[in-house]
């Protein structure tokens, strides 16, 4: 206590000082710097020197205009370990506040004398394991829990044997699943019906890799399906008579209108409208809030807190003038304080909206047509509402019934869930009948002309449905394509065909071979045809290449250069030589020859300045001309060694050529190998992926006849041993142990219920054969207190955090601000030349890192709680009122009136509100539960009761206590009968943007799958497109 003292000692809570004091924002001085965020300013001089002549004068005149803009702070940021100190506003707290010594909120228990058993508390042991002792003072008993060594509970065993008869019907159910199941719980297919595909199946497949079955693909466009039957449908709904339209065709779109410019004009100018009325729809919501809580606060405030009432009449006031209307008395809105006040709001603000449409200058149909729109979806979300709580209601109680109903399978979610979807077929049916029903009357009612649009939807619905269906089957029937196509391309011999095709002219050197999987034996006939082609084109480059190529046979005997190709003119049609050229034998000799003369030539005429004189020189030159160039080059290489390669090329090409059709084969085999063992690549582009025949592209034979042997024959083995003899025996034994378990339990706690009745008694303290797991104070003992004035010094920094959170936005901004106007003002100037200004001033990087870690070191000094806080009823009252005075004197002392509300959303002057608020955000949302409505829902866990491996973990850890629990529930609050459903505000921006979204030239959406478009038209379709 001395040490809370002490700490509460150095807290200044009267401070008193604002943040819109300049004095807090005081940053370096600005310089002016470079373009690059440097603090001197760069020599640009010679950077201009290196531009073109035409642009240096212009560079150095736009320098200078602009260097002016370039301000930098005056610090210098390469030295990261130099401290910068801003004038962070003062604090409370001086130096560290050490963590609370929070004692836990512990209410001893009631002392509980021992005392004799009495017959409703033996009676409650026998049922349940679990007797209650009253209270003396508080309307909720204790309740002990018995250890499960000494009884179980009546209750608790024949749980214990429904689950136990629960696992024989999942091993029953999974007896049968091994019959015909698809896959098991964790995906893998193990069924007989799965062993007997794959052992029919793989081996097809296998022949299939290497035969090719008939693979068809059907692709059907299900979206331009359903947009030809919605187009249908709305051509339908333009004829009709007795419908206000005017909106529609207000904004319909022109087909010669390609950007849609004046609709989307008309469009915007209604968006506009809207958007006035949505700052006037804020307005009145804040007044309407604002006078709700003066007349509730003035029916339940003391005399002694009246300046609140003139506080938040002032607020009021100050609203009123800051929005220039009283908009309460603009829609004449009566506020009723014995209603809740949201509900008033939603209805005020629709129909403030109607009003606000009612006096637009618009033709009276268009704003008849966008309020008519606006009942009509505003009624659908209402019933819609009402359609989702019912069904859910009914599925939950639908699900409890089972539970009720079935006590032994309801422990099997798989049967919960098929139950639960048979239930949702009727009663979904059922419910949207009624949704149905009821939007239709309602709109009736409100003489909405929608209802008839609505009415003929559910009219042709059937119909729509039966359309989709048959042309889906009638495209699946049209669309048919071979799943895998493929194309192999032989190679012409010349002269090659002349051909046009778009104005251009070609010419034909390939004839492409198609094949596709529209047949069986596709790939039997794709080996055919490659060996053809294969061996075509082969003998075709075999031949250019020993006759034509540059070491052919017309490279030896050619006198002069020849280009062995033709090309063509895509323009004209003219056939000429292509410009890839050969040079024969004889020309290149030639070529030596030329060189040597000018390598003698150029010797004998150049000047005597060489490393050795010309005369020593001469003998080198001679070496080269006659030796190198003549003999090796010319003599050797030109007249014997390519002679022999093209004459070595001429015969194995010819021999290769003439024999294709032996080794081409092998090719085939080789490839028809990699295809099967590796990877297939004839098939990679198969578009249909759930055939019958489809194998795995990365090794398909490999996995195939792993298929067949694991997949097939071992499965088949797995699930018969399963089936014939495994599950019959676990069944067995499961049913047979649930049975035997049941009775030897029952008759043990009947044995030691005549024990508890000679022996037992109340006991008045906790062991481990008995313990409370609920009762008033128990839940103290996981909880902890605190005293008034440690809450007020947390609230204090909360508060300080969010003005200092504030504080850092604002001064980010101000340290930000120079770099972002010089980007402003000079980025337009560089996109006249497509071009981007990028400006980085370091010194902005290092002040906001300075002020973090001021900031953070600030914050360490901040007290934390790190335990879960609960308060009585009584304390919890009287803390939120010190709180709140706290607060509200914090507020003026620190000028916290123009922020605080918008940081905690908060309407202004609602203190209440703000305490509870602050609380949440200091010790967590469940602070505001009173200790005694936590006490009536708090449990102890009773499942470690009959946990054996938790208790042998906690004798292992030396616990001496180890049969009582440790963990804890809080149950939920009972909510009372569902929620009452009222319709709520809907702003005419969403009607608008739903209609200009429905308004195409060409139907894109359907009424089949956008259930809250069904009422609109789309006026803007024409029978032609």
């Amino acid at each position: 206590m001395q040490k809370q003292n002490q700490n509460q000692a150095n807290i200044d809570f009267n401070q008193q000082y604002t943040l819109d004091d300049n004095h807090y924002y005081q940053l370096p001085l600005l310089i002016v710097g470079n373009f690059k965020g440097q603090r001197s300013h760069f020599n640009y001089q010679q950077d201009i020197k290196n531009l073109d002549e035409d642009l240096k004068e212009i560079a150095e005149s736009t320098v200078v205009k602009l260097k002016e803009y370039a301000k930098v702070w005056d610090v210098d940021s390469t030295n990261q370990n130099q401290r910068y100190y801003f004038n962070i506003p003062p604090t409370s707290f001086q130096q560290k506040i050490k963590q609370f010594e929070l004692p836990k909120n512990f209410q001893a228990y009631e002392y509980n004398a021992v005392s004799n058993l009495s017959e409703k508390q033996i009676k409650q042991m026998y049922e349940t394991g679990t007797f209650e002792v009253p209270s003396n003072q508080f309307p909720i008993p204790y309740v002990w829990q018995i250890s499960s060594w000494v009884i179980k509970g009546k209750k608790n065993i024949k749980n214990s044997q429904y689950l136990d008869l629960a696992r024989a019907y999942k091993a029953y159910r999974t007896w049968l699943n091994y019959i015909a199941q698809e896959k098991d719980e964790i995906g893998r297919n193990i069924s007989i019906r799965s062993a007997i595909y794959n052992i029919g199946i793989r081996p097809l497949v296998i022949f299939s890799i290497f035969f090719g079955f008939k693979e068809i693909y059907s692709y059907v466009d299900e979206q331009k399906i359903l947009s030809l039957i919605e187009t249908q449908r709305q051509l339908e709904l333009k004829e009709m008579q007795a419908i206000n339209m005017e909106l529609y065709k207000y904004l319909q779109l022109k087909p010669g209108d390609q950007e849609n410019i004046q609709a989307k004009k008309k469009y915007e100018d209604l968006q506009n409208c809207q958007n006035q009325f949505e700052k006037e729809k804020y307005g009145l919501r804040l007044q309407m809030q604002n006078l709700y809580d003066m007349q509730t606060e003035k029916k339940n405030l003391l005399e002694t807190e009246d300046e609140e009432m003139v506080e938040q009449r002032e607020h009021l006031q100050e609203q009123i003038n800051q929005l220039q209307s009283d908009y309460v008395k603009k829609y004449n809105i009566f506020i009723d304080k014995n209603i809740d006040i949201q509900t008033q709001i939603e209805q005020a603000e629709y129909s403030a909206q109607k009003q606000f449409w009612e006096n637009k200058n618009y033709p009276k149909p268009i704003i008849q047509q966008i309020i008519s729109l606006g009942d009509c979806f505003r009624l659908y979300d209402y019933h819609y509402e009402i359609y989702k709580q019912k069904y859910n209601s009914a599925i939950k109680n639908f699900q409890e019934q089972l539970k009720q109903q079935h006590k032994i399978k309801s422990y099997f979610p798989k049967f919960v869930e098929e139950e639960t979807c048979k239930f949702k077929k009727d009663v979904k049916k059922q419910i949207k009948q009624q949704f149905v029903t009821n939007f239709i009357d309602d709109m009736k009612q409100l003489n909405l002309s929608e209802h008839q649009i609505y009415q003929q939807f559910q009219n042709c619905k059937k119909q729509m449905r039966e359309n989709v269906k048959q042309m889906r089957i009638q495209k699946k029937i049209e669309n048919k394509e071979p799943s895998i196509k493929l194309v192999v391309s032989k190679r012409l011999f010349p002269p090659y065909e002349v051909y046009e095709e778009r104005n251009r002219f070609y010419l034909r050197r390939y004839k492409d071979y198609h094949i596709d999987s529209s047949k069986a034996g596709w790939k039997l006939q794709l080996m055919w045809i490659r060996y053809y082609v294969w061996t075509v084109n082969i003998i075709f480059w075999l031949s250019a290449n020993a006759f034509s190529g540059p070491i052919g046979i017309k490279a030896l005997i050619k006198s002069q250069k020849f280009k062995p190709d033709v090309t063509i003119d895509s323009q004209t049609g003219a056939v000429y030589p292509s410009s890839y050229t050969v040079t024969p034998l004889i020309v290149k000799f030639y070529n030596v020859l030329e060189g040597m003369r000018n390598s003698r030539c150029h010797f004998e005429t150049s000047p005597d300045t060489g490393l050795f004189g010309k005369n020593l020189y001469r003998f080198f030159n001679l070496v080269e001309v006659y030796i190198f160039r003549f003999l090796l080059v010319g003599i050797l290489g030109v007249f014997i060694i390519l002679p022999t390669i093209i004459i070595s090329n001429v015969i194995i090409s010819t021999l290769m050529a003439l024999t294709a059709w032996l080794w081409i084969p092998i090719t085939i085999i080789i490839r028809i190998l990699f295809n099967t063992l590796i990877y297939d690549t004839d098939v990679y582009r198969r578009r249909e992926k759930d055939i019958i025949w489809r194998s795995p592209n990365w090794f398909p034979l490999i996995i195939n006849i792993f298929d067949f042997l694991i997949l097939g024959i071992l499965n088949m083995i797995y699930c018969l041993f399963k089936l014939l003899l495994w599950h019959p025996f676990w069944i067995t034994f499961m049913a047979v142990f649930a049975y035997l378990r049941f009775y030897t339990r029952s008759l043990y706690d009947s044995f030691t219920i005549i024990i508890i009745k000679l022996l037992g008694r109340v006991p008045s303290s906790e062991n481990n054969i008995a313990w409370k797991i609920s009762g008033p104070g128990l839940s103290r003992q996981y909880f902890y207190g605190i005293q008034l004035p440690q809450v007020l010094i947390l609230v204090q920094a909360e508060l300080e955090k969010t003005m200092l959170n504030l504080y850092k936005q604002r001064l980010q901004n101000f340290i930000n601000k120079p770099s972002q106007e010089l980007r402003q003002k000079i980025s337009p100037f560089f996109q006249l030349f497509n071009a981007q200004f990028s400006f980085d001033d370091p010194a902005c990087r290092y002040l906001i890192k300075q002020l973090e870690k001021q900031l953070n070191e600030r914050l360490d000094l901040f007290p934390k709680i790190n335990h879960q806080i609960r308060f009585s009823e009584d304390e919890l009252k009287f803390i939120l009122k010190q709180v709140k005075s706290f607060v509200k004197k914090q507020i003026i002392l620190k000028d916290m009136k123009s922020y605080i509300w918008d940081t905690y959303n908060i309407v202004k002057g609602d203190y209440n509100s703000l305490s509870e608020k602050i609380m949440i955000a200091v010790f967590g949302q469940a602070v505001l539960d009173p200790f005694e409505d936590i006490e009536m829902r708090f449990q102890l866990n009773v499942s470690q009761n009959f946990d054996f491996i938790s208790k042998v973990d906690k004798v292992l850890d030396g616990d001496l206590l180890f049969q009582l629990p440790t963990d804890y529930t809080i149950q939920p609050k009972k909510q009372g009968n569902d929620n009452i459903i009222q319709k709520k505000f809907l702003s005419y921006q969403h009607v608008l943007q739903d209609v200009w979204g429905w308004q195409n030239l060409k139907q894109n959406q359907s009424s089949l799958n956008t259930k809250r478009k069904r009422c609109l038209i789309n006026y803007s379709l024409y029978l032609k497109q």
